[in-house]
C-alpha cells in the first residue's frame, strides 16, 4: 500500500481491509470540503477491495456519464498505475466502464428521474457514488438494490448540503440516531497535503459566509437566510390548542394546531401534520378551525356538516403577510414549537416572499394573519 494518503483516506483503508478479513458489508458515508480527497478516496477503496475477489461488477455513479469519465475515470488510472494493475478504460459505447483485473467498474449517470432504470437488473459487489446529495433519490435506491453479493462495500461521497435534504435526513441523521449501520467520515481540505499551500487561504478570503461554511469548513449549511426569524420555545405545559389552520388546495392536505398561552397572549406553531384529504382532519369540534383555500365556501360547507367548527376563510394570497408575520415574530406574539420538525423546516427554507411560496407557508401566514386581525394587532 502507497503512503501517499490523508488522515481520512487511511481511516478507510483500515475499513477496506478489516471488511475484506471476515467477508463483512461495508458502507461509508463519506462527507468533506472542496479537495479534500474524497474521490480519490472512494476510488481508492473500490479497487483496493475489487482485489480480494474476482469477475464481479461495481457500479460507478455520479451526476452524468461525463462527470464520471471526467472527473472520477483518470484516478483509476492514476492508481492502477501506480498499484502496477491491469486497467482498461472504455468510455464510449453503450457500456462505459473501466476493467480493473477480471472485474468491472460500471458507470451511471443519475443526474434526473428514470435513470434508475438503466441500472435494473445489475448485481455487483459494491456501490461507489460521488456527490451523492446532487443525485435523484430513486436512482440511488435502485443502485443500492442490486449490491447483493456477500461482503458489498458502498461509498457514498458529498460535500454537506442544505440541512432538510432528503440525502441528509435519509442517511446521515439515521447514521447519528443509530437507526442506519453506517460510518461516518469527515474530512477537510487542510488535511489533503497535495494541494497547492495558497489554495485554502484564496478560498477562504474569497467565498462568503455559505460557501465558506459548506466547501471549506464541512458544514450543513442553508443557502439563503430565511426570511422569518421566531423564537423557539421547547416546554409548553402551560399552552392549549386554541386553534386549528386546515390547508386544502390541489393535492396539498395538513393541519397546524396554534397553541395558546394559558393566562396570556403569546401563540405557538405547532407541528404541522399532513393528511389523504381534509376530511380526513382530526379537529374537535370544540377547536377552532381556519380554512385556507380559494374554493373556501364550497369547502367550508361540506366541513361544517361535519361538525367542524369553521371560524373563518383566509385568503391565500394576502397583501403586506411578509410585514405582518415579521411583526409577529419579532414581537414575540407568535413563537414555533422546538419540536416541530416539519414547520421548523418550512420556516428555515423560506428565503423569498413569492406568489408560488410553499403551502405550508402559506397556511402559517394565514394564521398568523388571522390572529393579527382578530385581536387587532398593531
Amino acid at each position: 500500500m502507497i503512503s501517499t494518503l490523508t488522515k481520512s483516506q487511511s481511516e478507510v483503508m483500515d475499513l477496506i481491509g478489516k471488511s475484506a478479513d471476515d467477508n463483512s458489508r461495508l458502507f461509508i458515508l463519506w462527507y468533506g470540503g472542496i479537495r479534500a480527497g474524497k474521490t480519490y478516496g472512494m476510488v481508492r477503496a473500490g479497487i483496493e477491495h475489487s482485489l480480494t475477489r474476482e469477475n464481479v461488477n461495481y457500479i460507478v455513479g455520479g451526476f452524468t456519464l461525463r462527470s464520471i469519465i471526467n472527473n472520477i475515470a483518470p484516478y483509476f488510472k492514476e492508481i492502477c498505475t501506480e498499484l502496477g494493475l491491469q486497467y482498461k478504460l472504455v468510455s464510449g459505447g453503450i457500456n462505459p466502464r473501466v476493467d480493473v483485473g477480471s472485474n468491472s467498474f460500471l458507470f451511471y449517470g443519475g443526474d434526473r428521474q428514470g435513470r434508475d432504470e438503466n441500472v435494473q437488473g445489475a448485481t455487483a459487489s459494491g456501490l461507489l457514488i460521488d456527490e451523492f446529495e446532487l443525485l435523484n433519490r430513486e436512482f440511488v435506491k435502485q443502485c443500492e438494490g442490486r449490491i447483493s453479493q456477500a461482503g458489498a462495500l458502498r461509498i457514498y461521497t458529498s460535500n454537506k448540503g442544505q440541512p432538510y435534504s432528503w440525502a441528509k435526513r435519509e442517511y446521515y441523521d439515521r447514521v447519528i440516531e443509530g437507526e442506519l449501520d453506517a460510518i461516518l467520515i469527515d474530512s477537510n481540505p487542510d488535511e489533503n497535503n497535495f494541494i497547492d499551500g495558497e489554495f485554502l487561504d484564496e478560498k477562504i478570503a474569497e467565498y462568503d459566509d455559505y460557501h465558506r461554511r459548506r466547501f471549506i469548513e464541512n458544514e450543513f449549511t442553508l443557502k439563503l437566510e430565511p426570511l422569518y426569524f421566531p423564537d423557539m420555545i421547547e416546554c409548553i405545559d402551560n399552552y392549549e390548542v386554541d386553534l386549528t389552520i386546515l390547508y386544502s388546495y390541489g393535492r396539498h392536505h395538513f393541519t397546524i394546531p396554534m397553541l395558546k398561552e394559558t393566562d396570556g397572549e403569546i401563540w405557538v406553531i405547532g407541528d404541522i401534520e399532513y393528511l389523504d384529504s381534509p376530511v380526513d382532519a382530526k379537529v374537535l369540534s370544540r377547536y377552532g378551525t381556519i380554512l385556507v383555500n380559494s374554493t373556501a365556501s364550497r369547502l367550508g360547507r361540506e366541513l361544517i356538516t361535519k361538525r367542524f367548527n369553521i371560524r373563518g376563510y383566509s385568503d391565500m394570497f394576502m397583501p403586506h403577510k411578509v410585514e405582518l408575520c415579521q411583526r409577529a415574530f419579532g414581537y414575540g406574539k407568535v413563537k414555533v414549537l422546538e419540536g416541530a420538525k416539519n414547520t421548523v423546516e418550512a420556516i428555515d427554507t423560506y428565503a423569498f416572499p413569492s406568489m408560488n411560496e410553499t403551502p405550508e407557508i402559506t397556511a402559517i401566514e394565514s394564521g398568523i394573519e388571522y390572529l393579527a386581525r382578530m385581536h387587532r394587532w398593531e
